[in-house]
């Protein structure tokens, strides 16, 4: 009986890197061969036989000094720059001059059209100096006769009138000059302001009359403190800006603080001051002294001997303040001036003020 063997299966090949290595290897010495053998063949390459004559050349040295070309070519450079700025002004000078020389010639053009008028005006007056003179030669001697004797009957009157008027006797204005020595007012007194040039009354009385009105009022509010500061409603240009003060006694004196308001005290108006309202206030000398102004409205009601007129005399003011003292003094009234500082106020203290003193 015959043995039947079994096929074994197939082995799986399995991969080696040995044959991989091999190949690799193998493709290397290939491309290094291919790489050899053109670079022999490129070596070995004569290329195409060409003849061509060449000129020449001459041998150029270059000696390069890089320090020394570099400060030349700055110093060229500002050489060029300052050659450019002179020129700018040269051309600047230039096109100066030019102008000018246009403004000359236009100047030269007109200066010969105005001689060319000036001499047309000339043969002009020339023609006219002609004629009249011709037509002068014509007239008659005896008119010319006629008119110088009427010019001389005309001196002749007006030297008569002259001679009249220089007989007629001269009203000469005799001014009286009061003695130069002056007393404390005892009447009546006027506050007027001279200031900027011009005169202007101020109606103390009635600005003094309203704050004697509400005096009562003020004792009530003194009971509590020691003065009060009020300002009257505007009379003409000013307004009254003035203090009333309480009187302290002894005790109070010493002890300071607030009054007392149970005790009886004291108080009265201390100190005034004038707040004007108007800048263009007042009138001229030319102005107060004509008849109706305000200034001659206030003093042609006046009795000598009862008013006296005190002038605030500011330093732009003493030559109006001159005029109207002469016109008082003509009037036998009383004069007396307070000249003021620009700056200061008319205003009246009764702890440092004093009492005018007329002439």
């Amino acid at each position: 009986m015959a043995i039947r063997r079994r096929r074994r299966p197939a082995s799986q090949i399995h991969f080696s890197f040995d044959s991989f290595l091999d190949l690799v290897a193998n493709v290397v010495g290939i491309i290094l061969r291919l790489i050899l053998v053109a670079w022999a063949g490129a070596r070995a390459y004569q290329g195409l036989p060409v003849s061509v004559d060449l000129p020449e050349l001459p041998e150029v040295r270059h000696i390069a000094k890089t320090k020394e070309f570099d400060d030349q070519s700055r110093m060229v450079q500002v050489k060029n720059d300052a050659l450019q700025d002179q020129v700018a002004r040269l051309e600047s000078q230039l096109a100066s001059i030019l102008e000018k020389s246009k403004l000359l010639e236009r100047e030269s053009e007109d200066q010969k059209k105005r001689e060319f008028l000036v001499d047309k005006d000339m043969e002009v007056l020339a023609h006219e100096r002609d004629k009249q003179a011709a037509v002068t030669r014509v007239v008659d001697e005896p008119l010319f006769a006629a008119n110088r004797l009427e010019l001389e009957k005309e001196a002749k009157d007006i030297a008569e009138k002259i001679q009249e008027l220089k007989k007629v006797p001269t009203v000469k204005k005799i001014h009286t000059w009061k003695t130069p020595i002056s007393q404390t007012l005892q009447t009546d007194e006027l506050i007027f302001e001279c200031r900027n040039g011009k005169v202007t009354g101020i109606d103390l009385a009635v600005m003094v009359e309203e704050i004697q009105s509400g005096m009562k009022e003020k004792g009530e509010l003194l009971r509590n403190q020691w003065q009060i500061e009020e300002t009257t409603k505007p009379y003409g240009p000013f307004r009254l800006r003035y203090t009333i003060e309480r009187e302290k006694n002894a005790l109070e004196e010493v002890g300071g603080g607030r009054p007392n308001d149970f005790g009886g005290f004291r108080y009265g108006l201390m100190a005034w001051e004038l707040i004007p309202t108007d800048p263009n206030r007042g009138e001229s000398l030319e102005e107060s002294l004509k008849p109706g102004s305000r200034f001659r409205s206030i003093i042609d009601r006046l009795d000598n001997g009862q008013t006296a007129i005190t002038f605030c005399v500011y330093p732009d003011s003493f030559a109006i303040y001159r005029g109207l003292r002469d016109h008082l003094h003509e009037k036998d009234i009383v004069v007396a001036g307070r000249p003021l500082p620009m700056e200061a106020p008319i205003a009246m203290d009764a702890k440092k003020g004093t009492a005018s003193r007329g002439q």
